[in-house]
């Protein structure tokens, strides 16, 4: 009796030790495992930032292209060479000059005109008003 105690006492710790035992082996790998899921959820979050900052270069890249290609031209080249010969040749009263040359419907007030519109609707889409 006291050796089939002892044999009952040894295997029931053998089952206790092999129990914990894998207890301990699945907390382990659930420990890697959210260490592993923690990981995944800062490589996403880095990406996701990432591809937003790329996105807002891209669209402002685009902007850029379009401002410049607008800018470029040639009405609104032909507006700022009018309106600085205009400027030019009435620096002293240009306002006054322009105001008389338009009410007048000249040839010059129309062009500066024309040309000062075509500046407007550049600049307003410049600053998006």
């Amino acid at each position: 009796t006291a050796s089939s105690l002892r044999r009952s006492l040894s295997n029931n710790a053998k089952v206790s030790i092999s129990v914990l035992g894998k207890i301990h082996s699945l907390l382990y790998y659930q420990n890697w495992t959210l260490i592993l899921s923690a990981i995944s959820l800062i490589a996403s979050i880095l990406y996701f930032v990432s591809s937003v900052q790329t996105a807002k270069m891209a669209s402002e890249a685009q902007l850029f292209n379009t401002v410049l290609s607008e800018y470029s031209h040639e009405s609104v080249l032909d507006s700022f060479h009018t309106i600085s010969m205009f400027y030019e040749s009435h620096e002293d009263n240009y306002a006054e000059a322009f105001v008389t040359e338009y009410n007048k419907l000249s040839k010059s007030g129309i062009e500066v005109e024309h040309a000062r519109r075509r500046l407007e609707a550049y600049y307003q889409k410049l600053v998006g008003t």
